[in-house]
C-alpha cells in the first residue's frame, strides 16, 4: 500500500530481499485479530482518490481472502497515477495454500501464481520462478498482524520472495467511523515504499498512512 519510485505496493508491506525485521527488545505485537473483511478509502490531500478492501469467506479451517486495490490520481483531468491490484489468496489452517493477483501499475501489467508444494510455496511472477517457506505471509497479509514479526514475504504483485522491516511507534488514537480508538503505529520502510499502519487494541488494522512522490496518501477504515 504504500508507494515509492513510482510503483505502488498493494499490499502494503513489500520489501527488497534480505532486510531485517527491527523491533525494540520490549514490543509486543498487537492481539491477532479474527480475519474480517476490511475497506478503506484511500485520500490524497484530504480528496478521495481510490478504495483498498480486504474480503475474508471462511469455511471451517479454509479461509478464502480476496484483495481488491483501485486508485487514480488526477490533477486538473491529468492522470499522475493508476493502480489496480486483483488478488485472491487460499488459506488452510493458517497457511497460504494458493494466489492468484493480477496488477497494472501505470500501465505496466504483471501476473503472479503461488502454489503450497511439499517443497514450499512456488511462485511463478515477471522475475521468474522462486520457492518461499511454507508458513510464509504475503505483501497483502496486512489484515494479519502476524506480518509484522516477519522477515520475508512473498511480493503478491511481482513475484519472488521480498524482505521486510517493521519498527513499532507507539500508541495514537485514531478516527474510525467517526470515534476515535486507541491503536498501536508500525513503521514499514522498504527500498519500494515507506509509511506506517495502524492496528486497534483487537489487532484490527484501521489506518495506513504513505508517501508517493512526495505526496501523502492516507488509509482511512469505513467498515
Amino acid at each position: 500500500m504504500f508507494i515509492a519510485r513510482r510503483r505502488f505496493i498493494g499490499g502494503l508491506v513489500g520489501v527488497a530481499a534480505g532486510a531485517t525485521l527491527s523491533v525494540s527488545s520490549l514490543w509486543t505485537r498487537p492481539a491477532l485479530a479474527v480475519p474480517q473483511s476490511l475497506h478503506f478509502k484511500a485520500y490524497r490531500d484530504k480528496s478521495p482518490v481510490g478504495t483498498h478492501t480486504v474480503d475474508v469467506q471462511s469455511s471451517g479451517n479454509q479461509m478464502n481472502v480476496t484483495i481488491k486495490i483501485d486508485l487514480n490520481v488526477s490533477v486538473a483531468f491529468v492522470t499522475l497515477f493508476e493502480f489496480k491490484h486483483d488478488c485472491e489468496e487460499i488459506w488452510q489452517s493458517g497457511r497460504l495454500v494458493s494466489l492468484r493477483s493480477k496488477t497494472n501499475d501505470n500501465g505496466d501489467k504483471f501476473q503472479v501464481t503461488a502454489e503450497a508444494t511439499p517443497e514450499g510455496i512456488r511462485i511463478e511472477g515477471p522475475g521468474g520462478p522462486a520457492i518461499a517457506p511454507a508458513d510464509a505471509y504475503t505483501s497483502n497479509s496486512v489484515w494479519n498482524t502476524a506480518v509484522l514479526e516477519q522477515k520475508t514475504v512473498i511480493d503478491a504483485q511481482h513475484g519472488g520472495i521480498i524482505g521486510l522491516s517493521v519498527s513499532p511507534r507507539g500508541e495514537q488514537q485514531v478516527a474510525v467511523a467517526g470515534r476515535q480508538v486507541p491503536a498501536e503505529k508500525y513503521q514499514v520502510v522498504t527500498p519500494f515504499v515507506a509509511g506506517n499502519v495502524w492496528y486497534d487494541e483487537a489487532g484490527r488494522w484501521v489506518k495506513a498512512l504513505f508517501e508517493k512522490d512526495g505526496e501523502q496518501m492516507e488509509y482511512r477504515l469505513v467498515a
